[in-house]
């Protein structure tokens, strides 16, 4: 099986020695790796149980891995000469039970569990997965392979034992995180959950971020406690966390559901509690929904130039302009006209629209035959369609949200009347909300006020980015000033969106705090605190980027 399939990916050796000089206490120890690939884990236990005098380290190491080059290129090389067999198993740890090792119980469990999602995991696996975790824990059907590691693991773990796991960014902010979170939290004494910002898979080809979980003190049954969260820039910040803590500080913050919350001043969150208190705020998800956009299954082969057009003589009757990116434009309104720019400068920006396709309109005829065969039958959302070709659902939406950003959002109105692809939220204000409000909210989400919010409600995606699914956009908080004309609110929107087209963002924001909170001396105060926060939250984004140069990752 290929690495990728199994969700592979190689711990750095020094990542591998802080997580096992900080889990292995004494030289009797008995440690288990129940995923150990490279066996990067092992190595690095063998040499903390060597520091600490035990003559004989590798004798107290266990391990488990699916894949039989773990063995036979790693395990056997790098242990040649030690009785393996008995405590090393070439099956899939979600099978095991504690009796198939000579020892049933271990001091510290170690790793770096399997990253793959629950869409490449088989729907009969899935559901011996369910059963297996039915007595412990309901998981989400939606829960990646990673999360039943952590939990099945703990049925291994000795009264009084510790865990160290390396683990995907969606430990932190995953719905399904949620409860497993609150698992390790109430079953051991201390529980610390580290953001880290550099990236340490990035020469496997991966911008997967990471979370290291830390937890000690095993009670064997849940009791009431509460994880700490921190963040940690490189790995010698990482070091430097957790031997604070062991030390018995208390690093980081309470974690609550939200990770930007708990990484937040104090200050800040005074300043947000006071806003909330003075101004009316709402979530943007109270005005409006948010939808993904349109799903054509193809981008590539729906979503056209002039250029192609020309080239399969695609006429104005079977092309619709579609907002693909909205990078492409800079304002919080998108018009005809700067579709019409956009297509003129040969953007993909022209959806094929095959709803009133006729008999005689061969050239989409021939263009769609064009599309290969076994493509279309492979293509999943094709099959959910009752014409495979027709993606458009003739849904209009009120404005559109980039979800993918490098600095903050936007709300865009849909001056234009078109329709996004789904690399853009769609936004469908509720009826009572009237085209004033609706450009006073576009307004609000340039305030540091809601763009922190972002920061809050979103999570850290590829190098560096900001992404906001439809539900955590919904979350996204907005101030709505109650004694504005719709002359000033109009003004201001115009004022903004003309500055936003010339590059100048941070003096829109500024005009839309003053817009949404006033001009009082009193605000500067709370401004000033929250634009610290903010800062502060896009420096730990911007970090990854940073030390993914450091190490020689890949940017894209």
């Amino acid at each position: 099986m290929e690495r990728r399939e199994l969700g592979i990916f190689y711990t750095p050796s020094e990542a591998t020695r802080i997580l096992c000089n900080w889990a292995i206490r004494t030289p009797l120890d008995l440690v288990l790796e129940p995923s150990f690939g490279a066996c990067g884990f092992l190595e690095a236990s063998r040499s903390r149980l060597d520091e600490l005098a035990n003559t004989n380290p590798a004798e107290n190491l266990f391990g488990c891995d699916i894949d039989p080059r773990a063995f036979s290129e790693f395990l056997i090389p790098k242990f040649d000469g030690y009785n393996l067999a008995s405590r090393f198993k070439n099956k899939d740890f979600l099978s095991i039970t504690p009796a198939e090792f000579p020892v049933q119980a271990f001091d510290a469990i170690i790793g770096n569990p399997p990253y793959v999602s629950h869409h490449h995991i088989p729907v009969l696996r899935k559901k011996s997965l369910a059963d297996l975790m039915a007595v412990d824990i309901n998981l989400d059907s939606k829960s990646s392979l990673w999360a039943y590691f952590i939990l099945h693991s703990l049925k291994f773990l000795k009264v009084g034992g510790r865990i160290a796991w390396i683990l995907p960014s969606s430990f932190l902010h995953a719905d399904y995180s949620y409860a497993i979170r609150q698992r390790i939290a109430n079953c051991f004494e201390r529980t610390l959950i580290i953001q880290l910002g550099q990236r340490l898979f990035a020469s496997e080809g991966t911008e997967e971020s990471t979370a290291v979980l830390l937890a000690e003190g095993w009670k064997g049954h849940p009791s009431s406690g509460f994880a700490r969260v921190d963040f940690a820039a490189t790995l010698l910040d990482l070091e430097r966390t957790i031997g604070r803590w062991q030390l018995g500080e208390a690093v980081g913050s309470e974690y609550d559901r939200r990770l930007g919350h708990a990484l937040m001043p104090q200050e800040a969150v005074r300043a947000v509690e006071f806003i909330e208190q003075t101004h009316l705020v709402r979530k943007l998800g109270s005005v409006a929904d948010v939808l993904i956009g349109l799903v054509t299954g193809a981008n590539d082969f729906f979503v056209i130039n002039e250029e192609i057009a020309k080239q399969w003589g695609l006429g104005e009757s079977c092309l619709r302009p579609i907002l693909s990116k909205a990078s492409l434009f800079d304002g919080i309104k998108i018009t005809t006209l700067d579709l019409r720019k956009a297509s003129e400068n040969n953007v993909r920006c022209l959806l094929l629209n095959t709803k009133n396709i006729r008999s005689e309109d061969l050239p989409v005829r021939v263009y769609l035959w064009s599309f290969p065969e076994d493509r279309k039958f492979a293509n999943c959302t094709f099959g959910k369609r009752a014409i495979w070709h027709q993606s458009d659902d003739g849904r209009i939406p009120h404005a559109f949200f980039p979800y993918v950003l490098q600095h903050g959002p936007r709300l865009i109105l849909n001056v234009a009347k078109t329709t996004c692809t789904n690399s853009v939220h769609r936004v469908f204000f509720r009826d009572n909300v009237s085209p004033a409000e609706m450009r006073a909210a576009a307004i609000s989400v340039l305030s540091t006020y809601s763009q922190l919010s972002a920061e809050v409600e979103g999570r850290t995606y590829g190098v560096g980015a900001l992404k906001l699914e439809p539900s955590e956009a919904k979350r996204m908080g907005l101030i709505m000033p109650t004694k504005l004309t719709i002359q000033e609110v109009n003004s201001t929107f115009k004022q903004i969106d003309r500055l936003l087209s010339v590059g100048k963002a941070h003096e829109a924001t500024r005009i839309a705090d003053a817009f949404v909170m006033g001009r009082g001396a009193s605000n500067k105060k709370i401004l000033g605190a929250l634009r610290q926060a903010l800062q502060g939250c896009r420096t730990r984004r911007y970090e990854s980027t940073k030390t993914c140069q450091a190490t020689g990752g890949a940017i894209n």
